[in-house]
């Protein structure tokens, strides 16, 4: 019975990992073609924060290990109804095909994001190998 179980599970994986590589293969490409490139991008306000869910994705399965951080230059309203941007501290990142990078960072003196500018850097680079720039609900 234990070995039966570890076939399905075995099987399901296989199955799994097929069906991400075909999702991956679909997602549609980041528009400046850039590798690694930012192919989704969810930013939200709340709470004082900016909530961020971002696809990150090499072209190919086998690209080598991409390491470097992902910064944020937001622009945004403050409450006195002011308009400026702000860059938040980098996020360390790294992936192989594609990493879910999700998480909130917080936003200073009150302010509400309405724009962000995303880029990635590869580490030890000051040159950006990846940028987009998203609206934010």
């Amino acid at each position: 019975a234990i070995r039966s179980r570890q076939e399905r599970h075995d099987s399901i994986v296989t199955a799994l990992e097929k069906d991400i590589e075909l999702f991956a293969n679909a997602m549609p490409a980041d528009p400046r073609g850039t590798s690694p490139g930012i192919r989704a991008a969810e930013l939200i306000n709340q709470d004082g924060q900016l909530n961020y869910n971002i696809l990150l994705m090499q072209d190919n399965n086998d690209a080598p290990e991409f390491k470097g951080t992902m910064t944020f230059n937001v622009k945004g309203r403050y409450p006195n109804r002011r308009t400026g941007h702000v860059d938040l501290d980098p996020i360390e990142i790294q992936l192989g095909r594609y990493v879910h990078a999700q998480g909130a960072v917080a936003l200073p003196d009150g302010m509400t994001a309405t724009q962000v500018t995303i880029q990635v850097y590869p580490e030890g680079s000051e040159r950006a190998a990846a940028m987009r720039i998203i609206n934010v609900r």
